[in-house]
């Protein structure tokens, strides 16, 4: 018997709604992620200088959440089901070659310029990467990733990839989870299923976050459970129902927008590798992120749209996997 990879989940046409989100390219997006790449890059090499840019990282889970809930609403919507060979292998298509490239790089290196005495932690740490595992090898292991002092290995900067790769295996699952319960109970409706998944997991996930980062800081920094609930909050939104602004949308999307931006801008400057992480102040990070999500395109003539569409900051969105691999698109 064959594998089931396209599974129906809507039994009515139109049983779930179309994500109330901005269709087409986003701009917006492309800065946000341009700020993230540029946060993350800038505090390893300046870690002392910017102190909080690690959170890049996180403001990377939000976006995946955002994005890729609203890919998987929006396949069910047209479809009435999620190809999981289709979703995956774009995934596969998008990630594994740039990846695997930084990873026969990372070991030519390894083998032709480092002692050998370094060999075998590399090599553990590279086929970790290679596996999307490294968080847990990290988190197992108790690496003080916020240690300015630490020596690095060569492939640490893959863990956050590892916990991208793993949103992106367990996502549509958890959305047919939902959607199923839905069909076969009649007493929610697939969006409201979908919210009540990813409110559980966010609640779930940041309950999580709280007591391992105040019981095991370093094993909470790594692990997926404590970094659930930022993708779960970038899926919330993309499912959240628009609200009638009227003649004041574009005043409140960019006052929105300037927001978060500060609040990011906060989070970068001011949050320290001192406190334990995630746990409660990583709150700032996501909520930020999330107003910049939620504000969007503005064309109030005093929005960060014009920044935003400046094109050194297009480039850099468009390139942040390429230019930091530890981070998903």
């Amino acid at each position: 018997m064959g594998l089931v990879t396209e599974i129906e989940v809507v039994s009515r046409p139109q049983a779930l709604q179309a994500p109330q989100t901005p269709r087409g390219f986003r701009p917006d997006i492309q800065a946000l992620r341009a700020i993230a790449v540029m946060s993350v890059v800038l505090y390893h090499l300046f870690p002392l200088g910017l102190t909080g840019g690690f959170v890049g990282v996180d403001i990377f889970f939000v976006i995946s959440g955002f994005l890729i809930t609203n890919h998987l609403v929006g396949e069910i919507t047209r479809t009435g089901r999620i190809s999981l060979t289709q979703f995956w292998a774009r995934r596969i298509r998008r990630l594994l070659p740039a990846a695997f490239s930084v990873l026969a790089v990372s070991v030519a290196l390894l083998v032709l310029c480092m002692p050998v005495v370094t060999w075998h932690n590399n090599l553990q740490e590279i086929g970790a990467a290679a596996a999307y595992v490294e968080n847990w090898l990290l988190g197992i292991h108790a690496v003080d990733y916020l240690a300015a002092e630490n020596s690095a290995s060569l492939v640490q900067h893959y863990w956050s990839l590892s916990v991208e790769e793993q949103f992106y295996l367990v996502w549509p699952l958890l959305l047919l989870l939902a959607l199923a319960v839905s069909r076969f109970t009649g007493r929610l409706s697939p969006r409201t299923a979908v919210r009540w998944a990813l409110g559980f997991v966010a609640v779930g996930s940041f309950a999580v976050s709280i007591v391992l980062t105040s019981a095991r800081p370093p094993l909470a920094f790594f692990v997926t459970p404590t970094r659930a609930w930022e993708f779960a909050i970038g899926g919330l939104l993309s499912v959240a129902p628009s609200l009638p602004l009227g003649a004041r949308e574009h005043a409140v999307r960019a006052a929105t927008s300037w927001l978060g931006i500060t609040v990011i801008a906060y989070s970068v400057y001011f949050i320290s590798g001192d406190e334990p992480f995630p746990g409660t102040i990583a709150l700032l990070p996501v909520l930020g992120s999330t107003l910049m999500l939620a504000g969007g395109t503005s064309s109030a003539r005093w929005s960060p749209a014009p920044l935003s569409g400046l094109q050194p900051v297009q480039w850099l969105g468009n390139y942040s996997y390429s230019l930091y691999p530890g981070t998903g698109r």
